[in-house]
Parts: C-alpha cells; sequence; structure tokens
C-alpha cells in the first residue's frame, strides 16, 4: 500500500506506462471507499434482494432474475421515457445509455479514461475517515480473459448481429446463453456528460463474484489512505477541479452552488475551532 498520494501517482503512471507499451489503454473508476467491490447496479440490487431473502437464492436463480428484472426494466424505460430524450439518445444502446444517466440499474459499470476524472468521483463523497480508492482497468486484458478478444470494444449507437457477443448483453435481446460474458466496451457518446467524463463501461456479465475477483491480473487497485486527503484536495483544487467540471448541466450547477456552501460552514467550524483552542 502506498504511503504518500506521490507514491499512489507514481504506481499509477508505471502501470499505466506498462499498458501503453503493451498497445492498451487505461480506465479508471473511483470508490470513496475501499471496501466498496466493483459490481453493477443490477447486480447490486439483486444482491440486496438475496440478502433480505436470507442468501437463500441459487446461483442460477440469481442470474435468471438479473435477465428478467433488467429487461422488464428496460422494456418500461423505452415506453415511458422516448418522449423525452431526442433521437440519438433512443438508441438501442443510447436508451441503455440513458438509463445509466439517470441512476436506473443496468449492467453498465462506469469507467473514464481519464485519472483526474475518476480521482474526483472517488473524493466527491469522501468522508476522509476511512480509505477511498482508485482502480485501474486494462480493458484489453480483461476482454482476452473473458471473450476471447484481444482489444476493447466499441458499442455503436445500434445493435447488429455483428457486434457478438455485445449484443447478447443489451436488455433488448438478452440472448438465451447459459452464462453472459462481461465485455469492456468504448461507447458512442449520447450526451454531453460522457464526452466531459470520457466515459468508458464494462457491460457485466452474469457471473456475482466482483469483476476484481472475476479479472484479477487486468485491475489494480490504489488505496488512498485518509492521511492523503489533504494533498488530494489540493491536487483537484490546482487543475480546477469541480462538480460544473463532470456534470455539464443544472445538477452540475446545483452540486457546485451546494458544495461551495458546506465547504464555506466547515471553514467556519475550523475558525471557530482554533478561536476557542
Amino acid at each position: 500500500m502506498a504511503d504518500t498520494f506521490d507514491d499512489v501517482l507514481s504506481s499509477v503512471r508505471g502501470h499505466r506506462a506498462r499498458m501503453t507499451k503493451a498497445g492498451s489503454q487505461a480506465w479508471y473508476r473511483g470508490l470513496s471507499r475501499d471496501q466498496y467491490k466493483l459490481w453493477s447496479t443490477a447486480h447490486r440490487v439483486i444482491n440486496q434482494i438475496n440478502d433480505e431473502c436470507n442468501g437463500n437464492m441459487t446461483s442460477q436463480q440469481m442470474m435468471d432474475f438479473l435477465k428478467q428484472e433488467e429487461k422488464k426494466i428496460f422494456t418500461s424505460f423505452r415506453s415511458q421515457a422516448s418522449p423525452f430524450l431526442d433521437q440519438l439518445q433512443r438508441s438501442d444502446w443510447g436508451l441503455v445509455f440513458a438509463m445509466q444517466h439517470y441512476g436506473l440499474p443496468s449492467r453498465l459499470l462506469d469507467w473514464t479514461e481519464s485519472f483526474a476524472c475518476a480521482l474526483y468521483f472517488a473524493c466527491a463523497d469522501w468522508d476522509g475517515e476511512t480509505s477511498a480508492a482508485i482502480c485501474l482497468l486494462n480493458p484489453k486484458e480483461l476482454n482476452k480473459k473473458s471473450i476471447d478478444v484481444n482489444a476493447s470494444v466499441v458499442l455503436d449507437c445500434h445493435v447488429r448481429d455483428g457486434d457478438v457477443p455485445v449484443h447478447n448483453l443489451h436488455p433488448g435481446i438478452m440472448a438465451p446463453i447459459p452464462v453472459l460474458p462481461s465485455v469492456a466496451a468504448e461507447p458512442v457518446y449520447t450526451n454531453p456528460r460522457m464526452v466531459v467524463q470520457q466515459s468508458r463501461f464494462v457491460l457485466c456479465g452474469d457471473v456475482f463474484e466482483p469483476l476484481e475477483e472475476q479479472f484479477p491480473n487486468a485491475i489494480e487497485r490504489h488505496v488512498l489512505t485518509p492521511g492523503m486527503s489533504s494533498d488530494i484536495k489540493r491536487f483537484l483544487s490546482l487543475v480546477g477541479m469541480d462538480w460544473a467540471s463532470y456534470f455539464p448541466d443544472m445538477e452540475g450547477l446545483a452540486r457546485q452552488y451546494r458544495g461551495r456552501s458546506s465547504e464555506f460552514l466547515q471553514r467556519i467550524r475550523d475558525l471557530r475551532e482554533e478561536l476557542e483552542t
């Protein structure tokens, strides 16, 4: 485990350099708690349901339930949300990206090509008292093991038979394959957030083991300890990152102003503590 934030940066640079030399591109994901596992939102929902059933669901029941629920959610979303989406967002994969955008459960697990973006999201809800983390993914390595394709896959707007095996993972299709594989995919951008966040996705398959356990050689986890919090905040402030940087819409502006209010209140608390001592 790295002792300082500079150690983390050095380690990330080393991993990225090795991937670049091998012809791959590093993808990143920020976690506000190091204990969090790499599951999609759809998998998390089924895990929660299984927990409520005292863990009595079999692996096959969980996989079947995952497919059924995802298809139901997608069909309902497509029917009800279409009037509010533009033509690109109403495309086959555009609808799935919109589901993710608005917080509906899906197989998509967000990644980014920007280390700064992942770092910002790791710290956005970080309490600074427990460890956070940055996960680094080698998409070519994941796909090589999962689908025997030595490259990341491009998701076009529309599902085509030639997209094998990616089209099988689309919730409107859900091909009758016993166990759908996970796939690292580069999307066609259908909204401004995906552009500024340099979005990449892993379409998580049917297996309920978290990705880091399925593909240990493709994923590196870099722990951000509480002692690094101040240095990380100074780094993000130096490069000018805030909510509006990654949410170029009204939600981003609202989060930015709420964040400023929280920072102002914290400065008052810190000043009061100094005066009291």
